[in-house]
């Protein structure tokens, strides 16, 4: 079959877009869209996996550090899946490029019944309405037919395992013939965030008694419809599974209750909805008699729209002998977690907060790297009363959003917490792109020199933000080019969270600055982080960050730490003047440790989060948010103003 080609576009994503075009030629400043461009496509499974690896290896920022031209391939947990048993849909425009591709949506559905040809299947799908669902999102649906043609088996869960090991793969590296190579699937049709799956009829079936009760399989799966399925009395359900039930038995509506945790519920349009009043994405829909279209549009939004999984565990620490442990993806149950939706012509979230994203190729172009790169494309995340212009002047907070390596502004956005943060606490945030700017040829970039100047460009914009109440924090490399920007600007700049930050040696220019203005500062790290971070041999800070520590308890005027004692206190390895301890979303103990100056004030703090691996997860901008909303800066004087007691956070 003919390969089908992509549309290179000039960046337009179909969010809110400001786009200003280079006064003069910069082309290799394009490579940073965020989306890529495709028509819409339907091919069978093989189509799809002979098409993605030339298609995803040409996409700019396709693999980290935006290395294109590395080999692709096809991903061979695939290699014997039974041909013309299943087929691919994918919207037009989908997330690419970096990490993007976590964005999209994939939604698996499995339905016992033969499809003649491409435009047969093509026609069903159709007929469910999922294709419109889809395009709003972005993403792709694969529909599955059974192995044997006729019926769903024991069989088909093997082949289960492996298409999910291949959706949720994300970027997943194979030797190949002494070669290292990157697999295609996940960014071509998967995501391993928005994984969706749909059982009709003995589908259904097959999804209750052979994937939910696997542990591996169905915590990767943010959200479930079963239309007319069977559950075997002794089938169980292993993990948290958002799911939309029509026509299912009794005792199996109980199992899901029961998995999910519910304690409330409430009836509403004909249908019984159970939910837990603290984590609501935790839920059970009861429905009958509901006409397959409208189960699918119904699940889509209440479920579907509003739940998403985090890979934040170590790999294979569930999933002992499988064929593909270990491999990038294996590192279920994944977090389950509110998902943000954003309104693809409106940049709008549903609670009202507006995304803009922003190209111009003019307004940094002074401040290159050696390489001749500059920032041309960051998003603007604005609250409701900016977006509706009910904002008094001065009184917004701005945060300074940074991202890693390898991944994409607006998907370190969502997957930090800061979208929801955005949207709960009424704070903007800007998220700068371009991986180009971070490191160059010569292993330098400009973000220390282009930060404080986005800063100002978005006070400037923006009247209703406060300049006296600005912060920066940031993920992996975002993490130390946090600590870059508290160096270069620390007058603009009222309190930081580093967040697993690699270390960052300042000028003796900066940390004479850094004297003068303090820096209120909270570390952010977990027990699975890098060594440099957290010592896991002796279940404490590592040396290297207790170094670091000691470089700002040495501007803040705190004592400094003696060394890392983890017999007298394990995790943190030092005495702590305050300490807070909570259970993160139900699933992970989170313990900050902070240390107070002469006036009591904690200017010099630790977060470590227990069992998550070097991760995002989006409980940590609400950990940033709440050590950073209680300091604000004087600009001009440098004075730092702290507005609660030093335990209450």
């Amino acid at each position: 079959m003919q390969k089908r080609s992509m549309k290179r576009t000039i960046g337009i994503i179909a969010l809110v877009v400001c786009l200003v075009m280079p006064s003069t030629s910069a082309w290799a400043l394009f490579d940073f869209k965020g989306t890529l461009g495709n028509e819409a496509t339907f091919e069978t499974l093989e189509e799809a996996r002979e098409n993605a690896p030339d298609i995803i290896a040409a996409t700019p920022g396709s693999v980290a550090m935006g290395n294109t031209g590395v080999p692709h391939a096809a991903h061979p947990a695939l290699a014997d899946f039974p041909a013309n048993t299943a087929f691919v849909y994918r919207s037009p425009d989908m997330y690419g490029g970096f990490a993007a591709a976590r964005m999209n949506s994939t939604f698996v559905v499995y339905v016992a019944q033969a499809f003649a040809d491409k435009e047969e299947a093509y026609a069903y799908i159709e007929s469910l309405g999922l294709i419109e669902l889809v395009n709003s999102l972005r993403g792709s649906i694969v529909l599955v037919t059974p192995a044997n043609g006729t019926a769903f088996t024991a069989a088909d869960q093997t082949n289960f395992y492996n298409l999910e090991t291949a959706i949720t793969g994300l970027k997943a590296k194979i030797m190949m013939d002494g070669v290292r190579v990157t697999m295609a699937d996940s960014d071509y049709y998967g995501t391993f965030k928005n994984v969706y799956v749909i059982g009709i009829g003995d589908g259904a079936t097959f999804l209750n008694n052979y994937v939910v009760g696997v542990e591996n399989f169905v915590s990767r799966i943010a959200g479930m419809l079963l239309f007319d399925g069977k559950m075997d009395p002794l089938s169980k359900i292993a993990s948290l599974i958002p799911a939309y039930l029509v026509n299912a038995d009794s005792a199996a509506i109980e199992k899901y209750k029961a998995a999910n945790q519910v304690d409330s519920c409430k009836a509403e349009d004909g249908k019984t909805i159970f939910f837990d009043q603290q984590f609501p994405v935790r839920k059970v829909i009861v429905a009958e008699d509901l006409e397959l279209s409208d189960a699918i549009k119904d699940a889509f939004e209440r479920i579907f729209k509003r739940t998403m999984r985090i890979q934040v565990m170590k790999n294979s620490l569930i999933s002992g002998g499988t064929t593909w442990m270990g491999l990038t993806g294996d590192c279920a149950p994944y977090s389950l977690n509110r998902r943000i939706v954003i309104d693809k012509d409106t940049g709008m979230t549903e609670l009202g907060a507006q995304i803009v994203k922003v190209m111009d190729f003019d307004m940094f172009k002074d401040i290159q790297t050696h390489d001749g790169e500059y920032l041309t494309t960051w998003y603007e995340i604005l609250p409701a009363a900016i977006a509706d212009g009910t904002a008094a002047e001065g009184t917004i907070p701005l945060i300074l959003g940074l991202a890693g390596t390898g991944d994409d502004p607006l998907q370190v956005a969502e997957e930090l917490g800061l979208i929801a943060l955005c949207e709960e606490k009424g704070v903007a945030v800007v998220s700068p792109g371009h991986e180009g700017i971070f490191e160059d040829s010569q292993g330098d970039g400009v973000e220390y020199e282009t930060m404080p100047k986005l800063i100002q460009y978005m006070l400037d914009k923006y009247p209703a933000l406060d300049r006296t109440r600005v912060y920066v924090t940031g993920y992996s490399r975002g993490g130390r080019t946090t600590m870059k920007v508290i160096n270069a600007c620390p007058e603009m700049i009222a309190a930081a969270v580093p967040c697993a930050a690699n270390q960052y040696i300042p000028s003796d220019e900066q940390v004479a600055h850094l004297y003068e203005t303090k820096m209120p500062v909270m570390f952010l790290t977990s027990t699975g982080d890098v060594f440099t971070l957290f010592d896991a041999s002796k279940n404490r800070t590592a040396d290297m960050m207790i170094e670091t520590m000691n470089k700002f308890a040495s501007y803040n005027e705190v004592p400094e730490i003696p060394g890392g004692d983890e017999i007298t206190y394990p995790i943190s390895g030092f005495k702590a003047d305050s300490e807070i301890h909570m259970l993160l979303n139900d699933e992970f103990w989170n313990h900050r440790y902070f240390l107070n100056d002469a006036n009591g004030i904690p200017m010099l703090g630790i977060s470590i989060t227990e069992g998550l691996q070097h991760a995002l997860y989006p409980q940590y901008a609400f950990l940033a948010w709440d050590y950073m909303e209680h300091f604000s800066r004087n600009p001009e004087t440098y004075e730092l103003t702290y507005t609660a007691d030093p335990t209450d956070f």
